[in-house]
């Protein structure tokens, strides 16, 4: 498809040909209320999320009854939305206080009450690196054009010369964003970085809400922050009854970065005499011996599928009680192990998690489990993850048991720490049989005993069984943590294991485990 079919050009802008002339040339002289509040951005650099943010802190405040669909639906006031009959300055005019006002014009072109504002009229800008917003407001943009009724979609190339030239919607990027920051200095204007709120978002809410000027408690702004979460925004908008802003959150990215990733780079690689997947990456095991730990943090190592979520469900369920935190265990959870960039992520679990407060998910707790179980379970995870990846070809389950007893020695480095107090070993078999005990033992571990009685230990003991955190897990946001749980039980083995594959490993396990002081139940 060519692009120009599909934007025009005015004053020097690239406009999408929904905006037309005829509301270019009225819109100077648009009607802003005292009591508007404008969001003016550059799209895909945090819009709708921001428009979500000040909904919700609107409607807490007793301001608005309305819902975020019925305050956002008529979309930027510059635009028809393919849905829509009328441009949104058109059906905004109609609309009660307060109202919030979207657009994407920049500063040149916005109508005179934006650019001059009087009064008390609130206008915030949110603002985004240019990579991120590039790849973004592709992104969208071929959603868009297929609701448009588009077929073919734009290339990345293509698209990626025509942003740095200023051939995007709404570009030039610098123009535009440049033109804003002119009244970076007028108190009318709140400008937000998206990478910061991002980092903290309950700081950028509360920013919001003393710019709005509404009178919230400490509880509620933590309440509209959970709210707020990125993945939390996404469910809002993918229930929307507006076809155009369920196209606004992007979906899991599992499927566009297969696309883009060469097949060499789906496949295990070996450093230093371990086997990892492609999400590991030198670069992130060169600088991995010098990331920061601190004095708070909880550590999960484990090999996988030896009970770690189970373990950082249980955990973090246990700091939650305990006032500790009030990240959900999704917040807490999501960048995944430090040394991997998951594939609906975009960086490495320990860039993420340097920048989460603290306590993160010095003590560190190291579930382990019977090698045929795991085996078996780490089997089941990889070939649910390859389906998310992309990857339609199985892996053979006597090929994988094979390699399985051919790797190193992972569980007996570990091991080597059990006397230090800063560690806390855990059998999966164990916390199965007597689950009330783990909790207690991860309780009086974490040193949180004082804060928690026992009714609140069996809560959440009860909470923690695996039938019960597989239900939290099938609903999590992140499509990873949807994959964890299976079945859970021990003795699984025993439906995958032939005799001779039994025997093999039986011979395999005395040989590594004889005289180092694990056992295992297998049963």
């Amino acid at each position: 498809m060519s692009f120009e079919k599909i934007t025009w050009e005015y004053e020097g802008f690239t406009l999408f040909r929904d905006v037309t002339k005829e509301t270019l040339d009225v819109l100077p002289d648009f009607q802003i209320r005292d009591d508007d509040i404008v969001v003016a951005s550059f799209p895909k650099t945090g819009t709708n999320w921001l428009l979500e943010m000040v909904t919700k802190i609107l409607r807490a405040a007793g301001k608005t009854d309305s819902s975020a669909d019925d305050l956002i639906g008529p979309g930027p006031i510059e635009v028809k939305i393919p849905t829509a009959t009328q441009p949104g300055y058109i059906m905004l005019a109609d609309m009660p206080s307060p109202r919030l006002v979207a657009t994407h014009l920049p500063f040149e072109l916005a109508p005179k009450g934006i650019s001059k504002p009087q009064n008390k009229v609130k206008i915030l800008v949110p603002m985004r690196n240019p990579k991120d917003t590039a790849v973004s407001l592709f992104h969208f943009g071929n959603r868009i054009f297929k609701l448009m009724g588009l077929k073919d979609d734009i290339p990345w190339e293509e698209f990626a010369q025509k942003f740095t030239n200023g051939k995007v919607p709404y570009g030039p990027f610098e123009d535009h964003v440049l033109g804003w920051w002119k009244m970076r200095d007028d108190s009318h204007f709140l400008f937000l970085k998206y990478e910061d709120m991002k980092k903290d978002l309950l700081s950028a809410v509360k920013t919001i809400v003393a710019f709005l000027e509404v009178d919230l408690d400490e509880l509620t702004i933590k309440g509209i922050t959970e709210a707020s979460t990125f993945n939390n925004m996404k469910a809002d908008l993918d229930n929307s009854k507006v076809a155009e802003r369920q196209a606004i959150a992007r979906k899991e990215l599992a499927e566009t970065i297969v696309s883009w990733l060469p097949q060499s780079t789906m496949i295990n690689w070996e450093y230093k005499g371990f086997t990892f997947p492609h999400g590991v990456t030198k670069e992130t095991l060169d600088v991995l011996p010098d990331f920061n730990i601190r004095d708070d943090d909880i550590v999960v190592a484990s090999f996988p599928k030896t009970g770690t979520n189970w373990l950082l469900e249980i955990v973090a369920k246990i700091l939650r009680a305990a006032g500790k935190t009030d990240s959900s265990a999704d917040s807490l959870i999501a960048p995944g192990p430090v040394e991997i960039t998951m594939p609906t992520a975009t960086k490495p679990g320990y860039v993420m998690l340097a920048d989460m407060p603290s306590p993160r998910l010095v003590k560190i707790l190291v579930p382990m489990r019977n090698p045929k179980d795991t085996a078996v379970s780490q089997y089941h995870f990889l070939k649910k993850i390859h389906k998310l990846e992309g990857i339609t070809d199985d892996v053979p389950w006597e090929g994988f048991a094979h390699k399985f007893t051919n790797g190193k020695d992972h569980v007996l480095g570990w091991w080597k720490m059990r006397d230090d107090p800063h560690f806390l070993f855990l059998k999966y078999e164990d916390m199965k049989k007597d689950l009330l005990s783990a909790v207690k033992t991860i309780v009086a571990f974490l040193e949180v005993h004082v804060d928690l009685d026992e009714s609140t230990i069996k809560g959440i003991t009860e909470a923690s069984t695996f039938n019960n955190m597989k239900v939290d897990l099938d609903n999590s946001k992140v499509a990873e943590r949807q994959a964890i749980a299976r079945k859970g039980i021990i003795g699984d083995w025993k439906n995958m294991f032939t005799t001779e594959q039994s025997e093999a490993f039986d011979n395999w396990y005395e040989e590594k485990f004889s005289g180092t002081g694990i056992t295992f139940d297998f049963e």
